[in-house]
């Protein structure tokens, strides 16, 4: 048995003679090739286990060669820097052998939290990387990792769910002749949420979401089982926010958790 060294192209040839002498030969084209490379042979370790949660085109062009792919680390296990390259590297190497892709991008996450699927200093987003057509994967690949995450002082947040409806009668929203004031139920997916958890959810909130109209009368409840938590009154200044109609919320602040000029947040209802 003959074994090839270096790849390349080689014929191989084969000739068989029988017992009377007569004889007959064949040859084939065979190409030898470099096995493909594995995790464990660029970092010494296996992934951890992972799941697919997402993908898409980046923009808006369905044929766009630029993939983003968002994963969740299977098992809520709390990964070192190390484990999470490894899961980083395992991706591409499976998806950078697909000739149509261009460009790829990896969020990676330790836990599913509806509509916190992004980059920040959370706690539960682990980091991202980038790669491009003609990079090598573990040398030119960009990655960044949530160093929050690793030192364990990444954001609490949790995940919600959200539905708005425009008031309309001026009567009992007198301000909303001139202004668009919306009424807003957020709904917490957390089963026992915790006061500071929440804050930390609605203020990304009224940055990221509730920051289009100029008012929104908020009421903050559980998703299991509809209970109220607390309101939220949000405006794009401090006048409009001081005529909001507070008797339209379901729950009647007693304080604030939060009291700043364009954003007040109540969680009377809270045990922790």
């Amino acid at each position: 048995m003959h074994t090839y060294v270096q790849t390349g192209s080689y014929t191989v040839s084969l000739t068989v003679t029988d017992d009377r002498g007569a004889r007959a030969s064949d040859s084939v084209l065979i190409e030898v090739r470099q096995p493909p490379l594995t995790v464990q042979k660029l970092l010494g370790i296996s992934p951890p286990g992972y799941r697919l949660h997402s993908q898409h085109t980046a923009g808006t062009d369905p044929q766009s060669k630029k993939m983003i792919y968002y994963y969740i680390v299977e098992g809520n296990k709390r990964l070192k820097e190390l484990e999470a390259k490894a899961i980083f590297v395992d991706v591409l190497l499976q998806n950078t052998r697909k000739r149509d892709i261009e460009q790829i991008t990896i969020y990676l996450f330790d836990q599913e939290k509806s509509n916190f699927m992004k980059s920040g200093d959370y706690e539960h987003y682990v980091g991202m990387a980038v790669w491009e057509r003609g990079q090598d994967v573990l040398k030119d690949t960009a990655f960044n990792f949530n160093k929050k995450y690793f030192s364990g002082r990444g954001l609490k947040v949790y995940g919600y769910t959200i539905s708005q409806q425009q008031i309309t009668d001026e009567k009992i929203c007198p301000i909303c002749k001139d202004k668009r004031i919306q009424k807003v139920d957020i709904f917490i997916e957390e089963k026992a949420p915790c006061r500071q958890g929440v804050i930390n959810t609605l203020k990304d909130i009224s940055q990221w979401v509730l920051n289009t109209d100029d008012g929104y009368l908020v009421n903050i409840k559980l998703l299991e089982d509809n209970k109220l938590l607390g309101s939220v009154l949000r405006a794009k200044s401090a006048d409009i926010l001081k005529d909001l109609p507070v008797d339209l919320l379901e729950y009647k602040p007693k304080g604030w958790a939060v009291n700043e000029k364009t954003l007040k947040i109540s969680l009377d209802r809270l045990a922790c």
